[in-house]
């Protein structure tokens, strides 16, 4: 289910994006430029149960482009590499050269998440870069730490 509803998320994403048609600019071979705001490498947050902060990760990171970023996506994998569900938001800026994506992520499974950003620009140049982060539990009759 939880595959199914991300998917979802993808392809609602990939026709937002689609239907934005910027102009491919003659020549360009230059990928946009990404930018991770937060979280930083490695950065610890801890689960809802926790009743420890943060227990939200805040995300955000945006990509520059000379001519113009038409795609952008988020996606976290959890300790096996499944993909969890993740909401994002886009936000698109100087004339579609600046593209930002958000996103508040929490979640009840200790262990090491590898967040992964991919941006397009209209000529099809892509960027990807990751960022690992870990969450942890804390309480009840035993602390877990992340098993990564």
């Amino acid at each position: 289910m939880k595959t199914l509803r991300t998917l979802c998320y993808v392809a609602a994403a990939l026709s937002l994006f689609l239907s934005c048609k910027a102009e491919p600019l003659e020549g360009d071979e230059q990928a946009p430029v990404i930018e991770i705001m937060s979280p930083v490498e490695n950065e610890e947050f801890y689960t809802i149960a926790s009743n420890t902060a943060p227990s939200v990760l805040q995300i955000r990171a945006k990509a520059t482009d000379n001519n113009a970023v038409t795609f952008g996506i988020l996606t976290i994998a959890d300790p096996n590499g499944d993909l969890a569900d993740v909401d994002f938001d886009t936000n698109i800026k100087e004339n579609n050269t600046v593209m930002e994506l958000s996103s508040d992520f929490s979640t009840d499974t200790p262990g090491t998440y590898t967040l992964r950003f991919l941006f397009r620009d209209a000529n099809g140049n892509e960027a990807s870069t990751s960022r690992t982060v870990r969450c942890l539990h804390v309480g009840g009759d035993t602390d877990l730490a992340a098993k990564n």
